[in-house]
């Protein structure tokens, strides 16, 4: 949450707009249990809520054992480390949640939503789904190649999400693509968007602006296991 004219943003700037690198990258992996898919193994495990929490704790256990497997290091968040990581995805204002903590703090409501915006505090969200995949994998494009270029975007913060579930047939797998670009203004956003989905038509994504509907995609795009 730096000005627009700090040292730091005018420094980073043009570093960020030669290599297209991000400042910082973070990455989420939200596992969601659906008990009515899994109702043998939450009786195994005692049945109820407990038993399902039993079985959500062991998945995520594995998940992170492959994730690091993998090369990666994984941390399984407790309540309070999740709450954070859901505040840093929405880049809400620390100062204002800080206050909005205290005991004696007024309810005050910190959202608003237009047409094409999503606005948390001081940061303006705009999101889009991926309504149109290039040809990935062997011989093509390397999804984390096309991540990579979609999240170069010069904003504030670019979010990009993948959900994988369980498809209609069996042995199918669904996959759901959301891109969410930050700023500090309405205004400021009205430029990355242009450069945003002219990196996509590059790269022969097709992007569709969630207009009227930010909100559904914003939870697509937090660490909270998709929009369902």
């Amino acid at each position: 949450h730096l000005p627009q004219q700090s040292v730091a943003r005018l420094s980073y700037g043009p570093l960020q707009d030669k290599t297209g690198a991000p400042a910082l990258r973070m990455t989420w992996v939200a596992v969601k249990l659906d008990p009515e898919l899994c109702r043998e193994a939450i009786e195994a495990r005692g049945g109820g809520i407990e038993g399902a929490q039993r079985c959500l704790v062991r998945v995520a256990d594995h998940v992170a054992s492959r994730i690091t497997g993998a090369g990666f290091r994984a941390v399984v968040l407790d309540q309070d480390e999740l709450n954070a990581a859901v505040a840093t995805s929405a880049c809400a204002n620390p100062l204002l949640s800080g206050r909005a903590g205290r005991p004696d703090a007024a309810p005050q409501r910190r959202t608003m939503e237009t047409s094409r915006v999503w606005r948390c505090d001081d940061r303006w969200h705009t999101t889009y789904a991926v309504d149109r995949w290039p040809e990935l994998g062997r011989g093509a494009t390397p999804l984390p190649q096309l991540v990579a270029l979609l999240t170069s975007v010069p904003a504030y913060a670019t979010t990009f999400s993948l959900t994988v579930r369980r498809g209609e047939r069996q042995g199918e797998t669904s996959v759901s693509g959301h891109v969410r670009v930050t700023g500090g203004s309405d205004t400021e956003l009205v430029g990355v968007r242009r450069t945003l989905e002219q990196a996509a038509r590059h790269a022969k994504v097709g992007l569709a602006r969630l207009d009227r509907e930010q909100l559904p995609g914003v939870l697509a795009t937090l660490p909270l296991g998709g929009a369902q």
